[in-house]
């Protein structure tokens, strides 16, 4: 049995995974850039901005970020088939560091965002129970859940207690929650069997932990339409504060979310990597866009409907996510007394966070991988490896302490290193590699013909918009922290979290002139002769070249079997 095991483990997998068809493929895309962040981010920071002044913002920066580095990242990654750490490395040797730097903040993600699920794992099992365990959990002196407030409470009593580790009873602050290492567990074994198999086999969860959601969010909505007072959900939609609008701060907090949500800058030329070499860029590039505004709108719409029916009920403000996920929603369920709409609705957070934690993870091992291509044999092996360290890293979120390291990592991980990363990824394919060699690998390479409105947008972008943008954002954030005074010890790691990536570039920069040998200078500022002529797979470039699409396809052309 044992044997066996090991030789059904341990089969040749292909050099380098790619998608069974197009629709897995943009599956993909929508599984890594849609997840908790539209759920969570968005809706909080439209609150925050009143209505649809966030939204405009958004809109803005999607065009002037978004858009144009989704487009460059995924022609990218789909070109040379590899990810980010090796992209740069031979687009740029002197700054193969930005492509390790962005792997490490993946891996720093995937380490607290499975704590989310882990919790959702929790509470998913909490809504087999009849009533809802959060529903009376609550002090001793207290009587009962009459109104939506005591529910309030009582869900952000079990959770601070059951999960969060609050109050600190223990003399041992770091002793383990059982409860919290078996969920993290379970949660980190799913992502093992999903991704063993490797990504042509994971394309088939896409279907279920993408779609799904979308049907369980319109009948929450629905459930939650008693609660809705429609002519405040209207203002929502239509209010828009212009003095909110001219400030810096929102377009900075829209340049973040977007930044976040779509994945550009640390994770999304991994996806695009596993791409054939025939998919359409622009198209998918645009359909992802759309996706991820569209969700985010709708998920507003939905958090904001909830928030109606117990806003006068609580005074506090929710800004994080297990205020409005684990408190605020719980309480609603709790209230309405149903485990039916709770399975859902955790079950729907949980597929929301599936998918992302699937890619993020895949985007750790791929650069292993590709670094390390004698290791593609024991490909199960290095998967169960790599979530075993990161299991061990999440348990530092399993202690009675846990919850504000989780919201130290949540808050610093992505602070400016993401910025600094991104502005740098623009200039070195801009103007080092060169924007029109990206043109002519688009039009050569993918086979793609690109209208000249389309070819002046990107241009406009790529060289003076989007790095613009993303120079003022990173300035903006780095002006507004609070240098000034005594600083606790939370504040300096959290800045060691948020800078740590960004040591990479310099190091890397340093270790590639030391060992440049002949190599002149300018040769590292040059892309390598392999960024030209190397794919990962040489059989796989011989079926994507035979499958390309003719020249005659435009890039909106709908008349080929690869289109979804």
């Amino acid at each position: 049995m044992y044997a066996w095991l090991v030789d059904w483990l341990c089969r040749p997998l292909p050099e380098r995974g790619v998608y069974k068809n197009s629709k897995e493929a943009f599956l993909a895309l929508v599984g890594f850039s849609v997840g908790l962040g539209n759920f969570w981010r968005f809706p909080t920071s439209s609150f925050e901005y009143e209505g649809a002044t966030f939204l405009i913002a958004y809109i803005v920066c999607l065009l002037s970020i978004g858009l144009p580095l989704v487009i460059m990242e995924i022609s990218l990654g789909q070109y040379l088939g590899l990810g980010p750490a090796h992209l740069f490395s031979r687009m740029c040797p002197v700054f193969s560091g930005v492509g390790w730097a962005m792997v490490l903040q993946l891996l720093m993600i995937t380490v607290y965002y499975n704590i989310i699920l882990s919790w959702t794992l929790f509470y998913l099992g909490g809504s087999f129970l009849s009533p809802l365990p959060w529903s009376h959990y609550r002090h001793e002196h207290d009587s009962g859940a009459d109104s939506l407030k005591k529910s309030y409470e009582s869900a952000g009593l079990y959770f601070n207690q059951s999960l969060g580790g609050l109050p600190v009873e223990s003399e041992n602050p770091y002793e383990l929650h059982p409860r919290m290492v078996l969920c993290l567990a379970v949660a980190w074994v799913l992502v093992v069997v999903c991704l063993v198999k490797g990504v042509r086999h994971t394309g088939n969860v896409f279907y279920v932990t993408v779609l799904y959601p979308y049907v369980v969010l319109l009948c929450l909505f629905g459930l939650n339409y008693k609660y809705i007072n429609l002519e405040k959900l209207i203002a929502n939609l239509t209010t828009v504060n212009f003095e909110k609008l001219k400030s810096l701060k929102i377009y900075s907090e829209a340049a973040s979310q977007t930044i976040y949500s779509l994945g550009v800058g640390h994770g999304i030329v991994m996806v695009a990597s596993h791409n054939q070499i025939q998919q359409n860029v622009i198209r998918d590039s645009i359909l992802l866009c759309l996706m991820d505004v569209v969700t985010s709108f709708f998920c507003m719409q939905v958090v904001f409907s909830v928030w109606l029916s117990v806003k006068s009920e609580i005074e506090e403000d929710i800004k994080d996510i297990s205020g409005l996920v684990f408190k605020v929603f719980s309480a609603l369920l709790a209230y309405e007394n149903t485990s039916l709409w709770a399975f859902l609705f955790f079950s729907v957070i949980f597929a929301l966070g599936f998918d992302s934690q699937l890619l993020m993870v895949a985007g750790v091992t791929t650069s292993i991988f590709d670094q390390y291509p004698q290791l593609r044999p024991y490909h199960p092996f290095v998967i169960a490896f790599t979530c075993f360290a990161l299991f061990l890293l999440g348990l530092t979120m399993c202690t009675k302490t846990g919850i504000i390291i989780f919201n130290m990592m949540n808050t610093y991980t992505l602070r400016h290193s993401m910025f600094f990363l991104t502005l740098l990824e623009v200039v070195i394919a801009s103007y080092l590699y060169g924007y029109r060699n990206i043109f002519k690998l688009m039009k050569k390479e993918l086979k793609l013909w690109l209208p000249l409105p389309i070819r002046w947008y990107l241009t406009a972008t790529w060289t003076v918009i989007t790095p613009l943008y993303l120079a003022v954002t990173f300035g903006y954030f780095l002006y507004s922290e609070d240098w000034s005074g005594p600083k606790d010890v939370y504040f300096i790691i959290g800045q060691v979290i948020a800078f740590g990536p960004m040591v990479l570039v310099p190091l890397f920069a340093l270790h590639a002139a030391c060992t440049k040998e002949k190599n002149s200078v300018s040769d590292l500022l040059r892309a390598r002769n392999d960024f030209h002529t190397s794919r990962y797979r040489e059989d796989d470039f011989v079926c994507r070249r035979m499958n390309a699409i003719p020249m005659h396809n435009f890039a909106f052309s709908l008349d080929s079997e690869n289109y979804i």
